[in-house]
């Protein structure tokens, strides 16, 4: 797997199978899908 910076808002994945369509935005790693104990408190309120 290897990652890539996307400008200065995302960042693009190459997997080990080869596929690297998406992108993930700072904003959707860090308050979406993050589960380190700070954002999931963040997320319930």
């Amino acid at each position: 797997m290897s990652v890539s910076k996307v400008g200065a808002y995302a960042l693009r994945f190459e997997w080990s199978d080869g596929h690297n369509t998406g992108l993930y935005t700072y904003r959707s790693l860090r308050g979406e899908l993050c589960e380190c104990e700070e954002c999931i408190r963040s997320r319930a309120g």
